[in-house]
């Protein structure tokens, strides 16, 4: 069956809605997760001791379409805002797409859009056109962006990244953090248009830029280590970055945690969580 181990579905959901129903504020078992980092130890530990309660608004449900469920019969379920948190993608790197075209893939899948105006746009972008015109839509592209904002930008012809779904999004008054939730699955290394952007990295800049004046950590939890960012995947996934600000980006990454090791340290039973997408969907019942 398709999805039977999604770890969105068998693990992050049912461990973290079980640690809302035991503290909706998170003051009790947010630090325990955060001095879980394998990574950034220091900057972990400092973060722990905020003052710590999250967002309510974070736990209002809304009508989600899961395609995954849907797959399984199930249309629709109510979901904490929390979880799958549409963000869009950063700015920076939008304009580094437009700008550097050739650095870029043209996916098979892209043939497929029924919009020709999009289509030319993109021919043109990528020079199918000449080198006059090409310039042409590279400026009017960085307008547009400039115009529309990476809030509008979903759909849009120049949008080469789309937006990022967070598995689990959580804010204090002091913290951003994003939860990346894995089975035995690696990290994403590629996004449509741009083959090395890991998944991480991307998770990493626009947790950077959603955080405004909070500090904001990534960390990944998983059944296994996939901990792969070497320093060249760091380099690929953010071209648009110099070496410096690539260190300071890395440097909000806590690392990869087990979810058994989360369990244990929030004092949740982990042999309580679904094993497969079919046990989660009869506990829905």
């Amino acid at each position: 069956m398709i999805g039977e181990f999604n770890s969105s579905i068998t693990r992050v959901r049912p461990a973290f809605q079980m640690l809302f129903r035991k503290d909706k504020t998170g003051a009790s078992w947010l630090p325990e997760i955060l001095k879980l980092a394998g990574k950034n130890t220091e900057f972990a530990r400092r973060l722990a001791e905020y003052p710590c309660r999250i967002c309510p608004t974070l736990l209002r449900k809304r009508n989600y379409h899961d395609p995954i469920l849907k797959e399984h019969g199930i249309n629709e379920i109510r979901l904490e805002e929390c979880f799958e948190k549409s963000l869009p993608p950063p700015k920076r790197f939008l304009q580094w797409l437009i700008s550097n075209q050739s650095k870029m893939s043209w996916p098979k899948l892209d043939s497929l859009i029924h919009n020709q105006e999009i289509l030319i746009f993109r021919e043109k972008l990528f020079g199918h056109h000449g080198e006059k015109i090409q310039n042409e839509t590279i400026s009017r592209a960085l307008r547009e962006l400039d115009e529309y904002g990476v809030i509008e930008s979903r759909g849009k012809w120049w949008a080469f990244e789309g937006f990022t779904e967070v598995d689990c999004y959580l804010e204090t008054d002091r913290l951003i953090l994003f939860i990346e939730g894995k089975r035995k699955e690696p990290l994403a290394h590629s996004t449509t248009w741009y083959r090395g952007r890991n998944q991480l990295l991307r998770n990493l800049e626009v947790a950077q830029e959603t955080c405004k004046d909070k500090d904001f950590a990534v960390a990944v939890v998983s059944e296994s280590r996939i901990d792969p960012i070497t320093p060249e995947v760091i380099e690929r996934g953010l071209p648009h970055f110099n070496p410096a600000e690539r260190k300071e980006l890395f440097g909000h990454y806590l690392g990869n945690i087990l979810w058994k090791d989360l369990c244990d340290a929030t004092d949740i039973p982990y042999d309580d969580l679904p094993i497969t997408t079919s046990d989660a969907i009869a506990r829905m019942k």
